[in-house]
């Protein structure tokens, strides 16, 4: 049972613990009781079920893109480019008004090419912590592509009912109630606490040490 409180972070850091998470157990239970964005989307996904509530929240996995002085979403840049795009479809570009002109000159190909690579990556990432949870290969292609390329902006809500129409396993914390309050404390007990590491608690349970004994016995 894995608890996931996260606003986001490196994709990279969050790739690799999703991915070992997903290596080294069979059965995962993820408990999204407050907020799982960005990064912590991907940790989500790891799960074989996602316990979700009322104020439980995912978002999209669309990456973020360097834009000048600051950041925005690859997906901004690709839509913008393609926007662009669309602006000649019907006239030549010497007949063009200055307007479609100047937009044009604003495209950086560098940019553009890396914004459609980061979103190719991600959801090369998504598909893999997916397939190594059990979702067929059409499941991870259109899961994979909704979470990155189906929002408006990257801070969107997926609630539990739009997690449900991604085609995630997602079950509501009244499933779980002994579980969801006893992560819901936990969470309520480190939530402020703010650090600058993943920690990862875990415990195993006494039954399944007993199980081991008796099997090399």
């Amino acid at each position: 049972m894995l608890l996931v409180n996260s606003p986001g972070g490196l994709v990279q850091s969050s790739y690799k613990v999703a991915r070992a998470l997903r290596k080294t157990f069979k059965e995962i239970i993820v408990f999204v009781p407050h907020i799982a964005a960005s990064g912590g989307t991907l940790l989500a996904l790891t799960g074989n079920k996602i316990v979700m509530g009322m104020m439980s929240q995912l978002s999209p996995l669309d990456p973020q893109a360097k834009s000048g002085d600051g950041v925005v979403s690859a997906n901004s840049i690709v839509d913008a480019h393609q926007f662009v795009t669309r602006l000649f479809d019907d006239i030549a570009v010497e007949d063009a008004p200055y307007s479609y002109k100047a937009l044009a000159d604003k495209c950086d190909g560098v940019d553009i090419r890396d914004a459609f690579a980061s979103s190719s990556l991600m959801e090369e990432y998504i598909r893999e912590i997916l397939e190594d949870n059990g979702y067929s290969k059409e499941q991870c292609k259109k899961i994979s592509n909704r979470i990155v390329r189906g929002f408006k902006t990257h801070d969107e809500v997926i609630n539990i009912d739009k997690a449900k129409k991604l085609g995630l396993n997602v079950i509501p914390h009244s499933d779980f109630p002994t579980e969801w309050k006893l992560f819901r404390k936990w969470l309520a007990k480190y939530m402020l606490q703010s650090a600058d590491k993943h920690v990862i608690r875990f415990v195993i349970s006494e039954n399944l040490v007993k199980q081991g004994e008796l099997n090399k016995k």
